[in-house]
């Protein structure tokens, strides 16, 4: 390693000059804020760019795919929507090809690539220039995973990878593709323009930082091609730079014509030993509990097959090389003084009987009692490393080693774990390089206790951390780590499932709380942890599913939801196939999930989303057990909202997913419908019935039980001499039941299988109690024009019927909606208008209306749109009100505005009306602090006579960052609206709101323009029919 570019011998000695002298700048950089306000762990310029003019269908690449389809029962293809190339090709349930014989398992993979150039949506050329970058097998699956890297011109294209997994007997399972089609023509010229030092300076200033205090781990910068969009690569230069505390170890693109930062990836995620030995979680799942001593001494714990020569060797003879915390796996130190360099004498010795026995005392500070935690952190290493090479995490995968013994992959990368790390506490962090360079994990302290408590000893932290260097290197192949930087990868989930497969126990249960950190947050074992919520597969404790991804924190809040769906698969195996203690070499459900997690890994994509995971473990299920579990697979995550129909929209976006809570017909027994809600007065109700394809042995004899005392049941269609099949139950004689809910119980048997499927049925028997108004207040003037309306909840109703209507008859109502709750908001009034509402509540007998109340809305125009507004992106979006013909002249004009932005000092926002765009909302605080005001979001009125102040001075603690009635501009400015003043009110109004710097993004949530009009000219007196003078007379 080497100060920043301190190789870097050949840059023209004017430009070294310059950045010695600190004078470079970045040529057109996108601006960047200082440390800690870039904001998220990665960066992608991209995300911000409109995706182009629409892609012209391809012929050849859909008649392919419809030719696939009309021979490939279960196909399933993904489409790149940016490029136009078809991203993933796999089966439900099966594979791709036959067997098929004729070469090495590399040029079988090739073969079919070549063959279904079409397929894939690529020219013939686009293969005429890849490398190999990896050839991983797994001995569990027989599968080889493939891994070729796009190059143009004889440079690298940046994370363009096609990815081929295929059988040891030539059938094809699946196929990724990220290559960039047609990249002869979007690649542009190979030379570039900026020079290496330029490209520093750009890079220097993204990250605002001095280039002495940023380590680089690349020999050199490098050229790639960069893929923008369909049609358009850029030449970049690509560095691999740490930051000096450590917190950081960076992957950058650089535009080598402009500067511009295009990409950034951050790598860093947060024999006898006396330890807290597997599957301990920490010491406060140990016995005796603390303050005793809860460790055992562990005798020879390393694997012949995962280190053959023990935990201390790295020649590949028998003897061990060392006898402190150092070998072939891993190096644990402490590394109090934060230099990434072990302390002086902090690496344990055991001596020549390697016995690793240290004094540990939890009534005193860490500090106490480090030979003791360094030697747990050694331990913990070790056996990560040793059981999940059993699971195929080896050195072709791209493990951690110093000596991979000639089974492939590259070496001299064995884990740098340091122990109570000082740069910084109440963290964890792992950094993970290409195969080849040493990761690196850092523990640190937790102060919220006293005396402070030792992450080394939380295993469940170390556990995780190890566990993104797990991810990174397992996810599109060893060479490239690169693979989880878009928003919704899920390495966080699976370092959450290191944590939780690796201290489960057999007195566990599905509804055991297990939470992530308990020891280091100082909570009981049961506790939470740093989650939302503990793994739990009941509903009631754990109730996150995919629906929840767009308002949960990324990346961990991502992770945790996927977590909980790989904990809804794990006890559904556990639950099918037992539960083996044997993490290593055990046959029981429990070791099947860790097997099909880590295959998953390595066959889904590079940048996978949540349903690319899905698919690729059921993919690793077939290549395994022949798909012996799918349907298994398929209702655990169905249960968390991944289900068959569940689409994850782009895998660079958390908030674009559709959850679905359904499996493959092939996985149903037969579903009952909905819940529903009658009136006894009906006499019947009739429910469909379907019995699925599940059942193996028809016919199928059905049965109900639950329904009501008095009532009858009858099955149109029983036994169903088939399946699929459908059937109807009538619940019958309900005229005399009494009033409540009951849950019904349909069965299926076909003597082989039996099922259960419920729903409920309420059953009422009077018409629902009517509500009452709340708000507004009947003849309330003023109210929005977005109007907020609400009345008293009501027991045992389906619903609230609302109307809402210029005309006190509702004869055809301006809004009408069925809400569940007890207000809806109305969108869309129109300003000095009166309105009538009421509103129904409702049960299986119906209800009826509440008398009438009427509003006035204010004099305000508003719209609520709810736009993204894109990161760093000068044009921005536009919003507009169109106000019809006949509006009065303004007097004066205020304008509101909501949104939600995690820098409001980023976002400009101008006002149209006719004339040129007024800019009253311009990055309040640039240039006086540089960087803007960084509080979130904004709730803030621009008035030419602010009450509150200027709106560019203002910059409150406390969200929101921007608030109170503003004098607008920048610099403020009292007359800014009066352009506004004396023109008319009708016509379009266009807001256009942009953020004009990286790293943060927001939604505008609503704007209105809040005017007074001129006094109109009023005439007093009297005239009479015929009066032959010409009189001009304004109405107000």
């Amino acid at each position: 390693m080497n100060r920043l570019f301190a190789r870097l011998i050949a840059a023209p000695p004017l430009a070294l000059a310059l950045l010695a002298a600190g004078l470079a700048t970045p040529v057109q950089g996108a601006e960047s804020k200082p440390d800690g306000a870039v904001a998220g762990r990665h960066y992608d310029l991209r995300q911000t760019l409109p995706a182009g003019e629409a892609l012209a269908a391809d012929p050849a690449q859909n008649a392919a795919i419809e030719r696939w389809r009309a021979t490939t029962p279960g196909l399933r293809i993904d489409r790149d929507a940016r490029t136009g190339a078809t991203r993933s090709v796999g089966r439900s349930g099966g594979y791709l090809t036959g067997t098929r014989q004729g070469g090495d398992i590399e040029s079988l993979a090739v073969d079919f690539v070549r063959q279904e150039v079409d397929l894939l949506g690529l020219d013939a050329a686009d293969l005429d220039d890849y490398e190999v970058t990896n050839v991983v097998p797994s001995r569990a699956t027989g599968l080889t995973h493939i891994y070729l890297r796009q190059r143009h011109a004889g440079l690298p294209v940046y994370n363009a990878q096609l990815q081929i997994n295929i059988k040891d007997d030539g059938r094809v399972l699946s196929v990724h593709n990220q290559f960039l089609p047609r990249i002869a023509a979007a690649a542009g010229p190979a030379e570039p323009a900026l020079s290496v030092p330029e490209a520093v300076a750009s890079l220097t200033a993204h990250l605002k930082a001095d280039p002495a205090d940023l380590i680089d781990h690349s020999a050199s910068a490098r050229l790639m091609y960069l893929p923008i969009r369909a049609g358009e690569a850029r030449l970049v230069w690509n560095f691999q730079v740490e930051t000096a505390d450590s917190e950081h170890w960076y992957d950058v693109t650089v535009d080598a014509a402009d500067g511009r930062v295009w990409t950034r990836t951050d790598w860093v995620a947060a024999d006898t030993y006396k330890v807290y030995e597997i599957p301990v979680a920490s010491p406060d799942h140990a016995s005796p509990l603390p303050p005793a001593d809860g460790r055992t001494s562990q005798v020879n714990p390393a694997t012949a097959i995962g280190s053959p020569f023990g935990w201390h060797d790295t020649n590949g003879a028998a003897g061990a090389e060392f006898t402190t915390t150092q070998g072939n796996n891993v190096q644990a130190y402490t590394d109090t003084d934060a230099n990434n360099a072990p302390d002086a004498g902090s690496q344990p010795d055991g001596g020549a009987g390697l016995v690793f026995d240290f004094p540990l005392d939890l009534t005193l500070a860490p500090s106490a009692y480090r030979p003791a935690a360094v030697t747990n952190l050694f331990y913990w290493n070790n056996v990560q490393h040793d059981v999940l090479y059993q699971f195929g995490f080896d050195e072709a995968a791209g493990n951690f080693q110093v000596n991979n013994y000639g089974n492939g992959g590259t070496g001299n990368d064995s884990v740098q774990a340091e122990a109570q790390d000082g740069v910084g506490t109440n963290n964890a962090n792992f950094a993970t390089p290409p195969d080849g360079s040493r990761p690196r994990m850092q523990m640190f302290v937790w102060t919220a206790p006293t005396p402070d408590k030792d992450g080394d000893l939380d295993n469940g932290i170390i556990l995780h951390e190890y566990g993104h260097g797990v991810s990174n290197r397992l996810t599109g192949g060893p060479a490239n780590v690169s693979c989880l930087d878009n928003t919704e990868q899920m390495g966080e989930g699976w370092s959450d499932w290191m944590t939780v497969y690796f201290t489960a126990l057999s007195s566990h249960t599905a509804t055991t709380n297990r939470g992530v950190g308990t020891y280091a947050l100082n909570q009981p074992i049961n506790g939470q942890g740093i989650r939302p919520a503990p793994y739990n597969t009941d509903m009631g404790v754990n109730s996150f599913t995919y629906t929840n991804l767009p308002s949960v924190a990324v990346p961990h809040g991502v992770g945790f939801v996927w977590n909980t769906m790989l904990w809804e698969m794990y006890w559904a195996l556990v639950t099918e196939h037992g539960f083996d203690s044997d993490l290593y070499t055990g046959t029981g459900g429990n070791n099947l999930a860790m097997q099909l997690v880590i295959d998953g890994m390595k066959i889904q994509p590079c940048s996978p989303g949540f349903v690319d995971g899905r698919d690729a473990i059921l993919q690793a299920d077939v290549a395994l057990t022949g798909g012996a579990n799918q349907c298994l697979i398929w209702e655990a995550f169905a249960k968390r909202g991944l289900g068959f129909g569940a689409s994850q929209g782009s895998s660079g976006s958390a908030a674009d997913g559709t959850a679905n809570f359904d499996v493959p017909t092939s996985c149903t027994f037969g579903t009952v419908g909905p819940d529903v809600r009658v009136c006894s007065t009906a006499g019947s109700h009739v429910q469909p019935i379907t019995v699925g394809p599940a059942y193996t042995s028809a016919p199928v004899d059905m049965s109900a039980t639950g329904n009501p005392a008095g009532s009858t049941v009858l099955f149109s269609l029983d036994p169903v001499p088939t399946v699929p099949n459908s059937t109807n139950l009538t619940v019958g004689s309900l005229g005399a039941v009494t009033a409540g809910t009951y849950t019904i119980t349909v069965t299926g048997d076909d003597g082989v299988d039996i099922h259960n499927e419920n729903f409920d049925l309420t059953v009422d028997t009077t018409p629902a109690a009517a509500t009452t108004l709340v708000s507004p207040a009947d003849n309330a003037p003023g109210v929005s024009t977005i109007a907020p309306l609400s009345w008293t909840a009501v027991a045992g109703i389906t619903s609230f019927d609302v109307e809402v209507d210029d005309d006190s008859d509702f004869s055809s109502p301006e809004f009408s909606t069925t809400a569940a709750g007890t207000s809806v908001i109305v969108p869309g009034l129109l300003a000095e208008t009166v309105y009538y509402w009421r509103v129904k509540a409702t049960n299986g007998c119906g209800g009826t209306f509440t008398a009438t109340r009427s509003f006035t809305t204010a004099a305000e125009y508003c719209v609520a749109p709810g736009a993204a507004i894109p990161d760093n992106l000068p044009a921005g979006i536009s919003s507009s009100i169109i106000i019809p013909p006949g509006g009065a002249i303004i007097a004066d004009m205020n304008i509101s505005v909501k949104a939600t932005h995690t820098w409001p000092g980023d976002v400009k926002l101008t006002m149209s009306h006719g004339g040129a765009p007024v800019a009253f909302y311009d990055r309040p605080g640039v240039p006086a602090s540089t960087f803007g005001c960084s509080t979130d979001n904004v709730d803030v009125t621009i008035n030419d006579e602010g009450t509150s102040g200027n709106l560019e001075t203002t910059c409150n603690a406390s969200a929101p960052g921007i608030s109170g009635d503003r004098v607008g501009g920048d610099p403020a400015n009292a007359t800014l609206l009066q352009a506004f003043d004396g023109v008319s009110l009708s016509g379009t109004w266009t807001l256009v709101a942009s953020d004009l710097a990286a790293g943060d993004t927001g939604t505008l949530t609503e704007w209105c323009l809040l005017p007074t009009y001129a006094d109109p000219t009023v005439f007093i007196g009297d005239f009479e029919i015929g009066d032959s003078s010409l009189w001009s007379i304004t109405v107000p």
